[in-house]
């Protein structure tokens, strides 16, 4: 009867020892899904900071697209914000159909003008060589030439865009 006893003790200590790592663990974990979600919430709020947060049983069901926040623009002049707000009420668009469409525009003639002067310098530059030896020259001319085509195969696409 004694090793019965002693048999049980044993296993009463491993139980309690192995009840305090499960407990352990599960603490960690549990720990973890708190500090995840926390997270989780933080960066919903910083993504979306006038999202109106509620805890209520509906909240899962509810479809939440943080991929479609707002974009803040810092330092942006309100006079050009209002201009773009009233274009965008005269023709019954949204701000940001206006902006998108603005920025395009933009982007647009940058890239044209930032073609314009690639090109103007590759010109530049087939003008300076004509004081190198001839096969300096012809190897030169030939690889500007290459590159002047490509830029002018460029800027006609961007052109055929901008009218199409």
């Amino acid at each position: 009867m004694e090793e019965g006893k002693e048999n049980w003790e044993e296993r009463w200590e491993e139980f309690e020892k192995r009840w305090e790592e499960w407990a352990e663990e599960f603490s960690k974990r549990i720990g973890l899904m708190i500090e995840k979600a926390i997270r989780g919430a933080f960066r919903g709020a910083m993504l979306a900071p006038r999202a109106v947060v509620a805890v209520r049983p509906r909240l899962l069901e509810e479809e939440v697209h943080w991929h479609k926040r707002p974009i803040p623009i810092r330092n942006l002049d309100r006079t050009l914000y209002s201009r773009i707000r009233e274009i965008a009420e005269i023709r019954g668009v949204t701000i940001g159909e206006v902006m998108n469409e603005a920025m395009s525009f933009y982007l647009t003639r940058y890239d044209e003008a930032a073609l314009e002067r690639e090109k103007q310098e590759i010109l530049r530059k087939i003008e300076e060589i004509s004081m190198l030896p001839d096969d300096v020259k012809e190897l030169l001319l030939k690889e500007y030439q290459e590159m002047l085509s490509e830029v002018k195969r460029r800027l006609s696409e961007l052109r055929s865009k901008k009218e199409g």
